[in-house]
Order: C-alpha cells, then sequence, then structure tokens
C-alpha cells in the first residue's frame, strides 16, 4: 500500500455505465424536445471526476447539478481549480499520469459551456508518492517529492519545485488538501517502520512546517484492519474539513464527518439525519459531494459503489449526481 495510489484495486471496477451516462446527457431528445443541459448549466465546471474502463481512466467536468458533464481528457484522480490566470472562464486539472508523473490540462469554457483550447502538459516527470493537489487559484502545484518531503511548484511560471520540508520519521503523506489561502495543509498520513499500519489525520502550518503539525485523528494498528485514509477535503470558502473514518469492527464503512479546523466536529454532521457513508469527500457550494458507500448492513459492512452523490449537510438529503471516482470540486 505504501507506494500505490489508495483504493486503486477496489475502483478498478469502473463501470461501463458511468461512461455512457457521461456521453448521454450531451444529447437533446429526439425533436428537439429538450435543450442541451450543459447549454443552460449556470455553475460550469463545478467539480472534476474521473471515470475507469477495463484499459483507461477518463477525467470528466460537471456542474454542480451532474445533467452537465463534458469529457477534458486521459487520466485519473483530479485536482481541479477554476478560474485560474485571473481570468474568468479558464480552468485547469492536475492529475497523475503514473506513480512519478503529474500533467495538467488547462481549459477555456467557451459559450453554451464547451471546452475549447485543452492544452495537456507535464508538470513534474519525478514526483515521489503520493500526495498532489492544486491551490484554489490554480497557480501552485503542492505534491510529494519522496515518501515524505513535499515540494510546491509554480504552475505558470518557467522555474522547477521548491522543497517545503520533511515529514518525521516512519511516516509518509498519503493524501491532502489545502485550504482555501493556501496557509495550512491537511493530510493523510501513514507510517511504516515502527508505525506500520498506523494513520493520522493531521493540519500542517505551510508557512512553519511540520514544527506546527497538529493531529486531528490517529487510527492505530488494529486486528484484521488496514490504515484509515481519511480521504480529507478543506472547504475553499469556510474554516471547515470532511473527512471518513472507519467504524471500529466494521467492513469498509466510514462515515462523513466534518470538522472545524481544531478538529472539533460541527453541526453539520452532528446533526445528520441518516448517517452517510463514502470516501473521497469534496465541497461543491457548502454541500459534499463523495463517492458513496451503501449503509451498515447487519454484518457490519458497508459495499463500495460507484455512485457520486451530493450530500446537503445537517438534513443528510442525497442525490446522485454520477458514476465514477475520486470527484473534486471548487
Amino acid at each position: 500500500m505504501r507506494h500505490g495510489f489508495p483504493g486503486l484495486v477496489s475502483i478498478a471496477l469502473a463501470a461501463v455505465a458511468g461512461v455512457l451516462f457521461v456521453t448521454s446527457v450531451h444529447s437533446a431528445k429526439p425533436g428537439g424536445g429538450a435543450a442541451d443541459p450543459c447549454a443552460l448549466a449556470t455553475d460550469f465546471p463545478a467539480f472534476a471526476f474521473d471515470v475507469a474502463s477495463a484499459k483507461s481512466r477518463t477525467i470528466y467536468l460537471a456542474d454542480s447539478t451532474g445533467k452537465c458533464i463534458r469529457v477534458l481528457t486521459s487520466g485519473r484522480q483530479p485536482k481541479f481549480s477554476y478560474p485560474v490566470d485571473g481570468t474568468s472562464n479558464k480552468g485547469r486539472v492536475v492529475w497523475r499520469d503514473s506513480g512519478s508523473v503529474i500533467k495538467a490540462a488547462d481549459f477555456t469554457v467557451a459559450p453554451g459551456n464547451t471546452l475549447t483550447g485543452v492544452t495537456v502538459r507535464t508538470l513534474v516527470s519525478n514526483a515521489g508518492c503520493c500526495l498532489h493537489d492544486l491551490s484554489r487559484d490554480g497557480s501552485t502545484l503542492y505534491f510529494s517529492v519522496s515518501d515524505s518531503v513535499l515540494a510546491k511548484l509554480d504552475v505558470a511560471g518557467t522555474g522547477g519545485p521548491t522543497n517545503l520540508f520533511a515529514s518525521d520519521t516512519d511516516w509518509f503523506y498519503q493524501m491532502g488538501s489545502i485550504n482555501g489561502d493556501g496557509t495550512l495543509l491537511f493530510a493523510t498520513k501513514m507510517g511504516y517502520g515502527a508505525n506500520d499500519g498506523a494513520s493520522r489525520l493531521v493540519k500542517v502550518n505551510l508557512q512553519t512546517g511540520p514544527a506546527a503539525e497538529t493531529v486531528l485523528r490517529e487510527w492505530r494498528p488494529q486486528a484484521g484492519f488496514g490504515a484509515n485514509p481519511f480521504w480529507p477535503s478543506a472547504d475553499p470558502h469556510s474554516d471547515r474539513i470532511a473527512f471518513h473514518e472507519y467504524v471500529l469492527n466494521s467492513n469498509n464503512c466510514t462515515p462523513l464527518t466534518v470538522t472545524d479546523y481544531g478538529g472539533v466536529e460541527t453541526e453539520d454532521t452532528k446533526n445528520l439525519a441518516v448517517e452517510r457513508y463514502g470516501r473521497d469527500p469534496t465541497w461543491v457550494g457548502g454541500r459534499i459531494v463523495m463517492q458513496r458507500r451503501s449503509p451498515m448492513n447487519s454484518s457490519g459492512t458497508c459495499s463500495s459503489t460507484t455512485s457520486l452523490v451530493e450530500v446537503i449537510l445537517g438534513s443528510g438529503q442525497e442525490t446522485v449526481l454520477a458514476s465514477g471516482h475520486y470527484p473534486d470540486g471548487r
């Protein structure tokens, strides 16, 4: 697990149905009875996600309703910003093309919410495992140079990456999320060596480094249970983070949790009418979009699905938006 993408074994069952869903939303109903939903969308693109087939992965962009979906490029685990570079209609997605290569696709949203000028380029050719994220304004890529060393790169610049700091011994950065103003990193750190099987959800001040690191959650090795990925996501518009953590003695049951920056759970999830299980949460307009898992059954098991659902915090109302993996919103 140390040198791989989290969850690729389970998500390799990507759905052909997901691709059919995506392509079908582009067409108007026969006889001109309905307009292209993308022509009517008011907040496209609101989030990115990927869909897997037997041999490839494809990145898509969607509006917040999931009714307008456009193909962007081949790739997986997208990190997304829009708008970027001081524009009103230009966006950027970064992803890991392989274990060590990080690529970016710049695009322009034209009238009718069509995508034009899609330009793919390599940003980093020798990245380490496993973290990568894009700042809210799309100007800065944060990534792992090695298991435990973080770096940043000016995406629009001509210089190379700058190392930020190294993690402590026997921990490495598995995944992470930059907050809205680019001052904090919320990350999952996986243990190895003396900490093998353990995981932590940490807050790191990007100006001062791991000396100012705060552990918000910790999962110690449990008999028969692997490390908890947490999948943290910082809301770019508030001081909240969303993540998932395992229910002890369950199988794949990871309820949604929302806390403030100090790790204190907020009323958003305390008052969920129905507990919501999933992974890879992201924020879209103050709501959560995540990959859904079914509720816990009588044997303590939650089944993975390819449904990307919107969850309204407080009420817990859930709406299926698309089929895919790794959603990332703005």
